[in-house]
């Protein structure tokens, strides 16, 4: 049930209780109404805490990815690869993060003004369309990987 069709019922019991009239005339089925309201808001309640724990679990692990890519960027300008920040001029508010692994692909990501920690060049060049970041992530690093020594 929404909120919204909660405050409706609860309007309506409401008023009828306050003209003078019981939940089908009896105080019992009046009051098993109002409990069973009661029971739906408190469920509405519990709802709505466990969806903010969520979201915030969320805006961390976002903010965690967001600092690990910037840390990638930082560490794959070292490496000699392109790297930094650019406009999504459809989204001008969240810089863009590129970094640019040649042949490999292109990765990037969105992210709030906020969690932009690094100092990064501006990225010159735009989108590549790729959205696959997985799998040029994947395959950059088992790349890397067997280019160092054992």
């Amino acid at each position: 049930m929404t909120p919204e069709k909660l405050d409706e019922l609860e309007r309506e019991v409401a008023l009828h209780t306050a003209n003078g009239h019981s939940c089908n005339d009896t105080r019992s089925d009046c009051l098993t109404m109002m409990e069973w309201l009661w029971d739906e808001r408190a469920d509405l309640i519990a709802a709505a805490r466990r969806e903010a724990a969520l979201r915030e679990a969320l805006d961390a692990a976002y903010a965690e990815r967001n600092l690990a890519a910037q840390l990638a960027a930082v560490l794959a300008i070292d490496g000699g690869w392109r790297a930094g920040f650019g406009v999504d001029e459809s989204e001008p508010d969240w810089p863009v993060l590129y970094i640019d692994l040649g042949s490999y692909g292109q990765v990037s990501w969105h992210m709030p003004q906020a969690e932009r920690m690094a100092e990064l060049p501006v990225f010159e060049g735009q989108w590549d369309g790729t959205d696959d970041k997985l799998r040029i992530v994947t395959e950059f690093a088992r790349a890397l990987r067997s280019e160092v020594p054992q």
